[in-house]
């Protein structure tokens, strides 16, 4: 069952790849929502908002948000998850279509597709960060331990995997295409 659907999604993928519309359509929502969230976090920082989703302490982790509230931009956090809520779909969907279009290019099998579902997953970490993030900020009460380790833990191999899914697309494009017989 999951094959068969793995299948049929990496197909699909591989026929969309192809299409430069779709391929710019989430190029453009990706940057869209980049630059969106950018001009909304410009107050906070992007240096605080590194910080915030890649530190594994707690008590770090609560400074920060303290320094969020002291500074007044809070409210510059909190609403950057109305673009960073759908963020994922856009980056995870122009990921995947780019790493389908370097397996098609460099003649992966098929039998590979599974690999194309990997910027999804770091899609859903992403929102698993955010929702911990949001219920942290939201009431600092619920800064514990195993709510900053599963936010950004998620954080963390949510990068992995894209970095991974980046590199992956990189070498098959670089890989010499396989001969035509």
């Amino acid at each position: 069952m999951m094959g068969n659907l793995l299948a049929r999604f990496g197909g699909f993928l591989r026929r969309h790849a192809a299409m430069p519309s779709v391929l710019l359509f989430f190029a453009g929502m990706f940057v869209v929502s980049q630059l969106s969230m950018a001009v909304v976090l410009e107050p906070v920082g992007t240096q605080r908002v590194l910080e915030l989703q890649t530190t594994l302490s707690p008590a770090t982790f609560a400074a920060l948000v303290e320094d969020l509230f002291r500074r007044g931009v809070v409210e510059h956090y909190i609403a950057h998850y109305y673009y960073d809520f759908l963020h994922p779909l856009w980056y995870a969907s122009l990921v995947a279509l780019l790493l389908a279009g370097a397996m098609n290019r460099a003649g992966v099998p098929a039998s590979r597709d599974g690999w194309l579902a990997v910027p999804f997953l770091a899609g859903l970490l992403d929102e698993l960060e955010n929702a911990l993030h949001l219920y942290m900020v939201i009431d600092t009460a619920n800064i514990t331990p195993w709510a900053v380790w599963l936010g950004n833990g998620a954080a963390l191999a949510k990068w992995t995997l894209l970095a991974t899914c980046l590199l992956a697309t990189a070498a098959l494009y670089l890989r010499p295409r396989p001969r035509s017989s």
